[in-house]
C-alpha cells in the first residue's frame, strides 16, 4: 500500500480501523458504507479515508481502471461530479433566499424587474430567484446546494484529496463539508460498472 500522510491521532485511528472492516468484510451494504471514517478536523468538516480495490479478476481490474479514470481528476483528485454530475442549470453562483414559491409570486418578481424604478442590484436577485423557481420545477432542486446535499451528501465536491496507488487498489483520504459523501457512495456502490470492486 501507498504511504498515507496522517493528520492526527484521530486520523491513525481511523485508518485503524477501517483496515479491521477490511478485514472481516461481508457484502452487506450498512458494513459497506461504514468503511468511509469519520474524524472531524473543524467543525465543519470531514476527514474521510477511502479504498477502492479490485476483487481480482480481469472485469474487477479493468472496473478499477474505470473507476480511477471516472473519478480522478487529471490534477489527482476525487470528484463526485466524474460518477454523478449535477445539472449545468444548478450552477447559479451563490443563491439568494428563494422568495419565489408559486406563480402568484412569479408573477409579483416580473412586474419589478419591469418596473424601471427597481434598483438593479434587486432586479438580479429576482432574475436569479426566477431561475431556482424554474430549476425547482424542472430539475426538483432550486439550486447547486440543494442538489450536491441530496445528491452526494455533502454541499461541496472533494478537497484536500491525497491518493494512494498500489496494487489492485487505491486509497484516497479527502476533505468533505459538513458530512459524509453517503449519496455519492450509495450511489457509486449501486453502479453495475463496479459491481467487481470492494469500496
Amino acid at each position: 500500500m501507498g504511504e498515507t500522510v496522517l493528520i492526527d491521532h484521530r486520523a491513525k485511528q481511523a485508518i485503524r480501523n477501517i483496515q479491521n472492516v477490511r478485514a472481516h468484510r461481508t457484502t452487506l451494504r450498512g458494513q459497506i458504507m461504514h468503511q468511509i471514517r469519520l474524524v472531524h478536523r473543524m467543525p465543519n468538516w470531514a476527514y474521510n479515508n477511502m479504498t477502492v480495490e479490485s476483487d481480482g479478476s480481469e472485469t474487477g481490474d479493468e472496473q478499477l481502471r474505470c473507476f480511477v479514470n471516472v473519478a480522478i481528476t487529471e490534477d489527482d483528485n476525487l470528484t463526485f461530479s466524474g460518477h454523478l454530475p449535477m445539472p449545468k442549470e444548478l450552477d447559479i453562483g451563490s443563491a439568494p433566499f428563494a422568495g419565489i414559491k408559486d406563480d402568484e409570486s412569479l408573477l409579483e418578481a416580473l412586474a419589478k424587474i419591469e418596473n424601471p424604478e427597481t434598483p438593479e442590484h434587486v432586479k438580479a436577485s429576482l432574475l436569479k430567484q426566477i431561475k431556482m423557481y424554474q430549476n425547482k420545477k424542472e430539475l426538483g432542486y432550486a439550486s447547486w446546494y440543494d442538489w450536491s446535499c441530496a445528491k452526494w451528501g455533502t454541499k461541496w465536491d472533494a478537497s484536500d484529496c491525497l491518493i494512494s496507488h498500489y496494487n489492485g487498489g487505491i486509497n484516497i483520504t479527502f476533505n468533505t463539508a459538513w458530512d459524509l459523501p453517503r449519496g455519492w457512495l450509495s450511489h457509486i456502490i449501486d453502479l453495475p460498472e463496479c459491481s467487481h470492486l470492494r469500496i
